[in-house]
């Protein structure tokens, strides 16, 4: 089996418009750090806002590789 050895590591959720409120667990920011890979995808992808048009991406941070990506 292969592995491209980014299951663990610094995953950065960011939107274009920020990242705010109860479920993000911050005031005002336009990126997180996710230590779990699966975690950064499934929070990412379960986000929907109406004020807000824009991309989210799952960023792989040592690389700066987007692993995922999803229009609002």
């Amino acid at each position: 089996m292969m592995t491209t050895g980014m299951g663990r590591g610094d995953f950065r959720i960011e939107r274009d418009c920020g990242l705010n409120g109860a479920r993000w667990g911050t005031a005002s920011a336009n990126e997180i750090i996710v230590h779990d890979r699966a975690l950064a995808v499934a929070m990412a992808a379960k986000s929907l806002s109406i004020d807000c048009k824009g991309e989210i991406r799952v960023v792989y941070a040592p690389t700066g590789e987007v692993i995922f990506r999803k229009q609002n």
